[in-house]
């Protein structure tokens, strides 16, 4: 499916193989922030391990190496974390970790990556990832890559949906769909989750884009022309001797734009692939909850390097701790309790959204010890 798939994205006239074009550009840049204070700006969740030993980002990686020639696998990134990529990546070679000046949202980091290997294949199709995704199911992933959706498991009010239309291919295992329409978060939208959720077209969004690189680029200029100039004069100076001190420049006059907000206004020739496999959007601490082991009465935890949890008639509740320390709970109900060794959040599991406004709430009390 993926082949017949990507053979047609290329041009007709040419005889190269989709294989030869094919590369993965993976996001490592979020700061994780509803997960805190497990994932800090110094350790974001794709650094962090959640299912087994790898960190996500070691995960993704092996999850698409197959798929992938070496020289093919290029990462997006900050500078804060340029090092750590290197060290749980070293496979990855140091120019094809790409280094953004600042953070400046996905739109203009997914121009920057397509513009640096454009620069090295003008027939690139991208698959673009993401670093802090939990996906069980490898086999099953790798024969749907491009998909962008999944059947939504409950009613995520944080996450796009993308609405599937008629029937494109039917393969089976990775059926493919013309888009309909893409579906704003219901947080934002202000529509019901409920509502979204009860939809049997919609699916979660995921984030998984695949593109030629001159056609998203050609989205850009279309929807946003600001972005797109200073793409251009980015890539016109990637070659320069002070090229770093110049895209610099360019990165602090951008606007912060997300990539849905563009994309999504230019259904032409889209289509979404449903995967059959589990994903997980490591977005808050209820997901969390829901991905570990129910005892009997429906908690789960995380407990690293010694941790122990007492629990005494608790029900619905997460405890994530590490460390050589004991957390009891007593009589309590669908609580989220993180215990880590500088800070404690307790909170309600149904509020899980929330605690991107504690962050909020530390940035503007200067806290930066805590971030």
């Amino acid at each position: 499916m993926l082949k017949g798939f990507l053979n047609r994205i290329l041009k007709r006239n040419s005889s190269s193989s989709y294989k030869d074009h094919l590369y993965a550009l993976i996001y490592c840049g979020g700061g994780g922030t509803r997960l805190w204070p497990y994932s800090r700006e110094k350790t974001p969740k794709q650094f962090l391990s959640f299912n087994g030993d790898k960190t996500l980002l070691r995960k993704t990686y092996e999850r698409i190496e197959p798929i992938f020639a070496k020289d093919h696998i290029f990462v997006i990134t900050l500078p804060d974390y340029k090092d750590e990529i290197r060290e749980i990546l070293k496979e990855v070679p140091r120019d094809q970790v790409i280094i953004e000046p600042a953070r400046r949202d996905t739109l203009l980091a997914a121009g920057l990556g397509a513009i640096i290997i454009k620069q090295k294949d003008p027939n690139a199709i991208i698959a673009n990832l993401w670093a802090d995704q939990l996906i069980e199911g490898v086999d099953l992933f790798r024969k749907a890559l491009v998909t962008t959706g999944v059947r939504p498991e409950y009613a995520h009010p944080g996450l796009e949906y993308v609405r599937k239309g008629e029937l494109y291919k039917k393969t089976g295992q990775a059926d493919t769909y013309r888009v309909e329409k893409f579906i704003e978060r219901p947080e934002r939208s202000g529509e019901d989750p409920e509502t979204v959720f009860k939809d049997k077209r919609a699916l979660w969004h995921i984030g998984l884009w695949i593109w030629k690189a001159d056609v998203f680029l050609e989205k850009v200029q279309k929807h946003t022309e600001e972005t797109y100039k200073r793409l251009m004069q980015i890539e016109k100076h990637l070659s320069d001797s002070d090229a770093k001190e110049k895209i610099e420049k360019v990165y602090s006059e951008s606007e912060k734009v997300q990539i849905d907000m563009i994309i999504s206004k230019d259904q032409t020739d889209m289509f979404v692939v449903e995967g059959e496999y589990e994903w997980l959007d490591l977005g808050d601490f209820n997901v969390l909850w829901k991905m570990y082991k129910k005892d009997d009465k429906y908690n789960s935890s995380l407990l690293k390097d010694g941790a122990e949890w007492i629990n005494m008639e608790t029900e619905g509740s997460f405890v994530l701790s590490s460390g050589k320390r004991v957390v009891v709970t007593v009589g309590v109900k669908g609580l989220i309790v993180v215990a880590l060794d500088d800070a404690v959040l307790v909170m309600p599991r149904a509020e899980a959204q929330k605690v991107k406004k504690v962050v909020e709430k530390l940035k503007e009390d200067k806290r930066t010890e805590l971030l």
